[in-house]
C-alpha cells in the first residue's frame, strides 16, 4: 500500500496550514484508492477556468457519475454567479396571474435533501449544507444530483487526507467543458487560517486574476489565498460570527489609508480621501456584538468586500516583501531602460514636445499594469480642462483668419494666391481640426465614463498594456495641442509674409524688432517650466559619515565653553538639516514631522546660542539627531 498524501504545515503556526504532497503515477495508486496528482486534468487549470480537458484515463476515484471532479479558481465561481444570471420568461416560469384569499400562492417545493437556501443581500440564492456552498439553483433535480455527488467527492478526498471537515468549507459548482464534460468544480477555505486551497496541484493564476504578480514567499501567498477566503466570505455570508476586534481592524486600516493618502502624493491606498471618508462613515454604522451568534448579513457583506478589496491591494503590491511597493508611481521591477521609437520621437519635435509630457503622466498613472486611480482620474479632469480650454484660442484664430483674408490687400480677385493667403488657409483648418479634435476626446473621456477603477482598466488595458501602446497613447492626447500650435505658427507666418513682402524697411525693422522681444520673452516663459531644483546626488550613508566627523570635531573644538558649544551644535543641526535630503514619499508628511525651524524661529534660537543655562540633555539631543 503506497503512502498517503502528507498533510505538512506551511509555516510554524497554531492554525495548521494544510499542503498535499500529489502521489505518483502507480498502479498502487489507483488500487489503493489514493488521489494522484494527474488524475482528473491534463496539467493545472489555466487562467481560463472555464475551459477544462479531462483525460480519457481518469480514476474513479475523482469521477462519479459521470461527473469529474476539478479545482476552480475563487473568481471563476463567483463571476459566474453573475453571468448565469437567468432572464425572465413567462413561457418557462409560469406566473401567478390570480392570487388566492390570504395570498395562498404554492411555495418552491422543499429540498428532500439537507440543503437550506440562503438569500444573499444582493438578491441571489445561495444553497448551504453544513460546510458546504452552492450558488447552483438545486430546486432543479439534475443540479442536485451533480452538486450531491461532486460534495462527496471532495468529502471523500478530505477524510482520506485526515482533515477535520469542521475547520474547512467547500464551495462547488458545475460547468461543462468544450468536449461535453460534466465538471464538479470546488475550492476548499480553511476557516483557521482564512485561506483558500485545493486538493489538486494548481497554478499560482489560481489565487488572483492577471499573470503579472507572482508568488515569492509563504506569507504573499497568505495574502492570495486571503483574497480568495474573503471574496468565499462576501458571497456566502449567512451564519457568520465577527467580533468587534475584526471590526476595529478593519477601520483602523481604512483610518491608515485615509491619513496616508492626505499626507502622500504616492500614497498606495486602494481609495480616494472621499471613497475613505464615506467609507468610515458607514463602518461606524455597522454594529458587531461579541454576544451575538450571528453577525447580520448585511454586515457580513461589508466587511467581506472591504477585506478582499485590501487583501488584493496588498498582494499586488507585495505587502511584507523586500520588495514592496512604497510608493504608487514607481514600479517595483527593475527600470528597463528602452528607447522611444522614431516615430514617437519624430512627432515629438512635430508636436512641439508635448507627448513626452503626457507619457511622464500616463507613466505615473499606469505602473505595473495597475491603475493610480486617483491620478488616473485628476488626470482625465485635466485633460478635459486642456481640451476645453483649447477650443477658445481655436475660436479666435478661426476668426483672426476670415477676417486677414477678408483684407482688400491680401485678397485678390484673380485666381492667383498669395503665400500669406496659402498659409492663412491652412491655419484656419488646422484651427478647425482642433475643435473637432478636442470636441471627440472630451466626449470619449467624459468624466461619468470613469467613475471606477474598473473603467479605468477596461480603457487602459487594451491602449497602454505595452510601452508602444503608451506611446500612442501620449501622441493622441497631444493632438489638440499640436493643432493649435501649428494653427498659430501658420497665422503667425501669415502676418510676416504680409510685414515683411514689399514693405518698407522701417516697417521691417519695426516688425522684426517687436518679433524678436516677443521671441525672447516667450523663450523665458518656455524655460521656466524646465527649471528644476538642484539635486544633491551625495548618498544618504556618506552624508551621514560626514556629519559623525563634522560632530566630533564640533565637540573638540567647543569642550571649552556651553555657549561655544551651543553655537557649534547649532550650526551643525542647521548644516543636517540642509543636507538630508527628503523621504522618496514624496510626501507632506515632511512638512510636519522634520521638526525644521522657520526662518523667525531659527533667529530666535541663533540670539539665545549664548545661553549658559543650557542643559547638557538638550545638547546631547542635538548631536544625536
Amino acid at each position: 500500500m503506497s503512502d498517503r498524501p502528507s498533510i505538512l504545515p506551511l509555516h510554524s503556526d497554531s492554525h495548521g496550514s494544510f499542503v498535499a504532497i500529489p502521489l505518483s503515477d502507480t498502479a498502487d495508486d489507483v488500487e489503493t484508492g489514493q488521489f494522484g496528482g494527474r488524475a482528473v486534468l491534463d496539467g493545472p487549470m489555466t487562467a481560463e477556468p472555464e475551459r477544462m480537458t479531462a483525460e480519457s484515463d481518469c480514476s474513479s476515484t475523482v469521477s462519479k457519475a459521470g461527473i469529474w471532479l476539478a479545482p476552480a479558481p475563487v473568481t471563476f465561481i463567483s463571476q459566474s454567479r453573475y453571468a448565469r444570471r437567468e432572464k425572465v420568461d413567462y413561457n418557462k416560469i409560469k406566473p401567478h396571474d390570480n392570487i388566492g384569499a390570504d395570498n395562498c400562492i404554492v411555495p418552491h417545493r422543499t429540498l428532500d435533501s439537507k440543503w437550506k437556501p440562503f438569500v444573499h443581500p444582493e438578491g441571489s440564492v445561495y444553497f448551504r449544507q453544513e460546510n458546504c456552498f452552492t450558488n447552483v439553483w438545486l430546486y432543479d433535480e439534475p443540479n442536485l444530483k451533480a452538486i450531491d455527488d461532486t460534495m462527496e467527492m471532495v468529502i471523500d478526498i478530505l477524510r482520506r487526507r485526515r482533515i477535520a471537515l469542521s475547520d474547512v468549507e467547500v464551495c462547488l459548482d458545475l460547468d461543462i467543458d468544450d468536449d461535453g464534460v460534466k465538471l464538479g468544480c470546488y475550492y476548499v477555505c480553511n476557516k483557521k487560517t482564512e485561506e483558500v486551497f485545493w486538493l489538486h496541484p494548481t497554478g499560482n493564476t489560481f489565487f488572483y486574476d492577471g499573470e503579472d504578480v507572482k508568488i515569492l514567499s509563504r506569507e504573499h501567498l497568505g495574502l492570495a489565498a486571503g483574497i480568495g477566503y474573503w471574496d468565499h466570505i462576501y458571497m456566502f455570508p449567512h451564519g457568520r460570527h465577527l467580533t468587534p476586534e475584526d471590526l476595529q481592524v478593519l477601520r483602523a486600516d481604512l483610518a491608515y489609508h485615509m491619513f496616508d493618502k492626505q499626507t502622500s502624493k504616492s500614497s498606495t491606498a486602494p481609495y480616494s480621501v472621499e471613497d475613505l471618508d464615506n467609507l468610515l462613515k458607514v463602518l461606524k454604522q455597522v454594529e458587531i456584538s461579541s454576544e451575538a451568534k450571528e453577525t447580520l448579513p448585511q454586515y457580513v457583506v461589508i466587511v467581506a468586500r472591504l477585506r478582499t478589496t485590501l487583501c488584493r491591494e496588498r498582494f499586488m503590491r507585495f505587502y511584507g516583501e523586500r520588495c514592496a511597493q512604497l510608493d504608487s508611481d514607481r514600479s517595483v521591477y527593475e527600470d528597463e531602460h528602452r528607447q522611444r521609437s522614431v516615430l514617437f520621437n519624430v512627432l515629438t519635435w512635430l508636436f512641439f514636445y508635448t507627448p513626452p509630457i503626457y507619457f511622464e503622466r500616463l507613466s505615473r498613472v499606469w505602473v505595473d499594469n495597475k491603475v493610480n486611480y486617483d491620478n488616473w482620474r485628476g488626470f482625465i479632469g485635466e485633460l478635459q480642462d486642456d481640451w476645453m480650454a483649447s477650443i477658445t484660442p481655436s475660436t479666435v484664430i478661426l476668426s483672426a483668419n476670415v477676417g486677414f483674408l477678408a483684407i482688400q490687400s491680401v485678397d485678390h480677385e484673380d485666381d492667383y494666391r498669395s503665400v500669406a493667403q496659402i498659409v492663412s488657409y491652412m491655419s484656419t483648418l488646422l484651427a478647425l481640426g482642433n475643435i473637432v479634435a478636442c470636441t471627440v476626446l472630451a466626449r470619449q473621456h467624459r468624466p461619468n465614463l470613469h467613475l471606477h477603477s474598473d473603467d479605468a482598466i477596461k480603457y487602459l488595458v487594451p491602449r497602454a498594456s505595452n510601452r508602444w501602446g503608451m506611446e500612442k497613447l501620449a501622441i493622441i492626447f497631444s493632438i489638440p495641442t499640436a493643432f493649435i500650435l501649428w494653427a498659430l505658427l501658420f497665422f503667425f507666418i501669415a502676418i510676416a509674409w504680409v510685414c515683411f513682402h514689399n514693405t518698407t524697411i522701417i516697417t521691417r525693422v519695426v516688425i522684426a524688432v517687436t518679433t524678436a522681444v516677443s521671441t525672447i520673452l516667450v523663450a523665458g516663459i518656455i524655460h521656466n517650466g524646465d527649471w528644476q531644483p538642484e539635486q544633491d546626488n551625495t548618498s544618504l550613508s556618506a552624508t551621514m559619515t560626514r556629519m559623525k566627523k563634522l560632530i566630533k570635531t564640533a565637540r573638540r573644538f567647543t569642550r571649552g565653553s556651553w555657549s561655544r558649544r551651543w553655537s557649534g551644535q547649532t550650526l551643525i543641526s542647521s548644516w543636517i538639516k540642509s543636507r538630508v535630503s527628503l523621504s522618496p514619499k514624496q510626501s507632506l508628511r515632511s512638512s510636519h514631522t522634520d521638526g525644521s525651524r522657520t526662518m523667525p524661529e531659527m533667529s530666535e534660537a541663533q540670539k539665545s546660542a549664548a545661553n549658559p543655562t543650557l542643559s547638557q540633555t538638550d545638547v546631547s539631543g542635538v548631536s544625536s539627531h
